[in-house]
This record gives C-alpha cells, sequence and structure tokens, in this order.
C-alpha cells in the first residue's frame, strides 16, 4: 500500500511539472494533449504529426534545397505568432529573408532572429575541410564556428524560456561537419528543452537528430499532376528554371523590361507573382512520430 502511495505521489508530482510523458512513458501521437503540441499550419502534415509538432521535445526538417523545408519552417513559425507566441529562428549562416518571412505570415515583432556573422563569401572559407592557417593559434573552419556559436545561441534562447517554437537552420551545412559534434550535443539540448512548453525544430539536408518524442519530417519534390511537355519534368530543373523567367522572341517595346538571360542572350522579364512553372509541384513529406510512420502531400503554393 505504501509503495502504491508513493507511486501515486510521484507520478501526481512528475505531471505536475510537464514531465509525466518524458520520463514514464512514451504516448502514442494520438494521445498527446492538444496543449502540447503546435500545429505546422499545413492541415496535412499536422494530421499525420498527431496534431502538430511535440512540445518539450526536439525535432527535425530534413530536405535537400527546394524541398519546401524552408517554407513548412516559416509557416510554423507564422501559425505560432498568429497564436500570439514568441519564436525564435537561430540562423549561424544569415540566411533569413525578413520580407519572405513576412509575405509568409510571420510576425516579425514576435520573432527573434539570432544572426550569425555569415562567415566569408567565398566559396572556399564555406567549405567545412576548409582551415585557414594560424600559426601558434588553434585551426578552426568559419564554418566550424558559426554551427559551434549556432548551438550556445539555442542553448542560450532556451534557458531564457517564453518561447513556443524554436528553429536551428543547419540547412547545407557539412553533414561530416554535423556528424563530428558530440553525441552529448543533442542530449544535452533534450535536457534543456524537456518539460516545456517549447518545440524545437532543426533545419537540415539529412536526418540529423530528434528525441524519443519528438519527430522526424523528411521532405522532397515530386510532380503532383500531369508534367508540362514544354518544360522540364525535373523537380530541380523547374525550380532553378522560375528563379530564371525570361523569355525571349518578343517584341522591343518601351513597356517592357529588355534584359539578358543567364545564357547571355537578350530577353524579356516575364515573372509575375506566383511563377507558371511552379505549378503541378507538390512537396512528399514522410513523417516519423513515435513508433507511427506516415506519408502526406503537402502543397505550398497558395
Amino acid at each position: 500500500m505504501a509503495a502504491s502511495t508513493a507511486r501515486a505521489a510521484l507520478e501526481t508530482l512528475l505531471r505536475s511539472r510537464k514531465l509525466d510523458t518524458t520520463l514514464t512513458t512514451a504516448l502514442p501521437a494520438a494521445l498527446v494533449p492538444a496543449d502540447r503540441l503546435a500545429p505546422t499550419g499545413q492541415a496535412g502534415l499536422d494530421r499525420a504529426l498527431g496534431g502538430g509538432v511535440p512540445r518539450g521535445q526536439v525535432s527535425e526538417l530534413v530536405g535537400r534545397r527546394s524541398s519546401g523545408r524552408t517554407a513548412t519552417a516559416m509557416a510554423l513559425l507564422a501559425d505560432a505568432t498568429a497564436r500570439g507566441e514568441l519564436v525564435a529562428f537561430i540562423d549561424p549562416l544569415d540566411r533569413l529573408d525578413p520580407a519572405s518571412a513576412e509575405a509568409a505570415g510571420v510576425r516579425l515583432d514576435h520573432l527573434l532572429w539570432v544572426r550569425g556573422d555569415g562567415g566569408s563569401d567565398t566559396q572556399l572559407s564555406l567549405d567545412a575541410a576548409w582551415e585557414p592557417s594560424r600559426p601558434g593559434g588553434r585551426r578552426e573552419t568559419p564554418m566550424r564556428r558559426a554551427v559551434g556559436r549556432g548551438l550556445k545561441a539555442l542553448a542560450l534562447v532556451l534557458s531564457s524560456g517564453g518561447f513556443g517554437v524554436v528553429v536551428l537552420d543547419l540547412a547545407d551545412v557539412s553533414e561530416r561537419l554535423l556528424a563530428a559534434l558530440p553525441f552529448t550535443t543533442w542530449r544535452r539540448l533534450q535536457r534543456m528543452v524537456a518539460g516545456s512548453d517549447t518545440a524545437v525544430v532543426l533545419l537540415a539536408d539529412a536526418p540529423l537528430a530528434r528525441s524519443s518524442g519528438g519527430a522526424s519530417v523528411r521532405m522532397g519534390g515530386r510532380q503532383r499532376s500531369q508534367p508540362d511537355r514544354t518544360a522540364s519534368t525535373s523537380f530541380r530543373d523547374r525550380v532553378l528554371a522560375s528563379r530564371r523567367p525570361f523569355v525571349g522572341g518578343l517584341p522591343l517595346t518601351p513597356a517592357l523590361d529588355r534584359s539578358r538571360g543567364p545564357d547571355g542572350i537578350a530577353g524579356v522579364w516575364a515573372g509575375d507573382p506566383v511563377a507558371r512553372r511552379f505549378r503541378g509541384l507538390a512537396v512528399e513529406a514522410h513523417v516519423q512520430a513515435g513508433l507511427r510512420t506516415s506519408d502526406c502531400t503537402l502543397d505550398l503554393l497558395r
């Protein structure tokens, strides 16, 4: 009787500290209370996640360039700020575009943007294997230094508390560099966030780390409908083409902005707010939350 009473008292104490799902049991995603989830703003993805990204856990959002990872992260931050929550974006390489974030619905007055210096503009210094010559000093690459500062900034933000969603952008960082980080890095991170109301999301190219109660979302592009015969069927090629919407063969008039295309051929700028070449593209996400896995298709074009 005494043992059962002590167990009940311990479970009550853990529940009051919001540690009941992190130390005693791993509840299925469907049983996690709604207030312990941060919706992503994407209905299909939220259904696959069981309601949203788990709070008090470390989750990851991974995918190659043009896979929709940044757009999904912005949707997550926008949904959180729409609820009045404070959010943080740790940006070691200084790549966030505030105008694009605001256009995605993020309330900038609710966003803490921790900017890195971005390192040197040369591709050589951004290579994870490049090391400057420093006689008598410690040899450290700019990319490794930026990642280290980003992790320290993340720890400071989490220790301060009060944030609903915190995103650490490690996209385009060398997988070899991330693999060289001490394995205790992510364990310390999980201990800091356990039991809190903060959902931590890591952006990366490939699966990196998540806590036992966190979620892993792997994203990739695919064709949503029949491809346009006049355009490339490659997702990457069509995305790259949308960034260079020059067309030729049109008569030169004062109303047209004559410019020079990427191949040195004179053309006319034909871009519009929603690029036509994006039509028919979709993002497929593979979601793993706890022991449950599922797939969903996201439409990030509105």
